[in-house]
């Protein structure tokens, strides 16, 4: 509207103006503040408005409100035809490793010299039938028959395609490859796209999650207290060996890492902070629910941050085991250190059955009985 008193107060014709650049505003004005109208404008352009009287595309109307004129300053609009999606399914070891597929499709292609203007409709596509209703007489407007409604007569052929289809390293789950322009071709306008949706499928061993690989195994109790080795083919065949070091105790995850719901727990202790541990990271904000996430869900996730604090609406996040955030930890006035639970304590908290305790202490020993004494019968 603002738009449109400028430039009618500019081009007014008893103001020295252009009277017919003032019905060019006059006429843009009146078709974008209405609803209907501005709709059929924006899907048929102008011809669209007037059944193929003038107009020179989508764009016409805003160019004139903006004091650029007819097709300046703003290209014009392009029909454009349906797209094709297709989904195809990848196996995990094909998105780490990267793959092209060479897939055959087909379309409908226009033949050249073909397409002519249909004569019923004089190419509009649409058809002003006259109905007599008694007295009365009455124009209604329908859909060509004879081009169902496109306004063209053509012929088309089926067509035979290769596309090479290229998995990207790393692609995430409904990734979409796009080939331009390659679906049916249309006669008043550029073909659609071909999307190919990559569906990851599931792996027998390996879960992903983001960029993260994940491989679950159980091990005995005696290894995970003494150590062990374990061999793992990796996804692009190669051979890993996964070992502990004897002494080093391997503790069960505190999480599950497939989980909807954080079921982290965090230890909060008032007016302490750890200022000799390695920062790596900060945040201007006190709000520890969005900094749990962030550790939990977000960037800083598999970072090793296992405390952080909060001082004057900024926080700051630590990265440190456990021993060390317990020996680090000092008095600071106005912080708040948040530190995570003990893991083998929130292992058993998020069990739903309780877990039987182990105990390491040395067995009781109970004496032997004399040789020749029996134990008396029930």
């Amino acid at each position: 509207k603002k738009a449109y008193r400028k430039m009618a107060a500019k081009h007014h014709p008893d103001k020295g103006g252009d009277p017919e650049k003032f019905k060019d505003v006059q006429k843009a004005y009146e078709v974008l503040s209405d609803p209907d109208k501005r709709q059929t404008y924006d899907r048929l352009g102008e011809e669209g408005l007037e059944n193929g009287g003038g107009g020179g595309g989508p764009g016409d109307l805003f160019d004139i409100l903006a004091g650029r004129g007819r097709g300046g300053g703003r290209s014009t609009g392009q029909k454009k035809g349906q797209n094709v999606v297709h989904q195809l399914s990848v196996s995990l070891e094909e998105i780490y490793t990267g793959k092209t597929r060479k897939l055959r499709m087909r379309r409908e292609v226009i033949e050249p010299g073909s397409m002519s203007t249909c004569e019923t409709c004089a190419g509009r596509g649409v058809q002003i039938r006259v109905v007599r209703m008694g007295p009365m007489i009455q124009q209604v407007q329908e859909g060509c028959r004879a081009c169902e409604g496109q306004g063209h007569r053509f012929q088309s052929k089926q067509v035979q395609e290769v596309m090479e289809v290229v998995v990207p390293k790393g692609a995430p789950d409904s990734y979409k490859l796009t080939f331009h322009e390659k679906a049916d071709e249309i006669p008043d306008g550029v073909p659609g796209d071909v999307v190919f949706v990559l569906q990851e499928q599931p792996h027998a061993d390996f879960k992903r999650k983001g960029a993260d690989l994940y491989l679950k195994r159980k091990i005995s109790l005696v290894e995970a207290l003494c150590g062990f080795r374990m061999e793992v083919t990796h996804l692009d065949g190669r051979k890993m060996l996964i070992k502990t070091t004897p002494g080093q105790v391997v503790t069960p995850v505190a999480y599950d890492p497939f989980g909807d719901a954080d079921t982290t727990e965090w230890e909060t202790h008032l007016g302490m902070d750890c200022p000799d541990l390695e920062t790596i990271a900060k945040a201007d904000t006190d709000d520890v629910e969005k900094l749990k996430h962030v550790i939990a869900k977000g960037q800083l996730k598999g970072k090793g941050v296992s405390a952080f604090r909060v001082k004057d609406g900024r926080s700051q996040f630590y990265r440190a085991t456990a021993e060390e955030v317990a020996s680090s930890m000092v008095e600071s006035k106005g912080s708040t250190l948040y530190t995570l639970a003990d893991p083998a304590k929130s292992a058993v908290r998020s069990r739903a059955a309780p877990a039987a305790r182990l105990s390491l202490a040395a067995p009781k020993l109970t004496p032997r009985r004399p040789p020749g004494i029996r134990r008396p019968s029930a």
